[in-house]
């Protein structure tokens, strides 16, 4: 199973790289803060798996990610949040 995986890693990361000129600049359209914002989400998630667990802790950060995100579309009320955990 590893050999396998890594056959495939290495297969994702070679016609990966060979198409990065065709794709162009990843942060030119966008929000550079969002940007931030969601690796600090992600960072935040590390770093409170042990101390909350995997699933509480992936709960609250991507539901969080997730509003802040949608935020940047439109007008969302605080209120509307607690339908989305549901």
């Amino acid at each position: 199973m590893i050999a396998i995986m890594a056959i495939v890693s290495a297969l994702l990361a070679l016609t990966g790289s060979g198409r990065a000129a065709v794709r162009g600049d990843l942060f030119v359209e966008g929000n550079n803060v969002r940007v931030l914002v969601t690796g600090l989400f992600l960072f935040g998630w590390a770093f409170c798996i042990p101390i909350l667990g995997f699933f509480v802790a992936g709960v609250t950060a991507i539901t969080l990610m997730a509003f802040c995100l949608a935020r940047a579309r439109r007008r969302i009320p605080l209120s509307a949040l607690p339908g989305w955990v549901s």
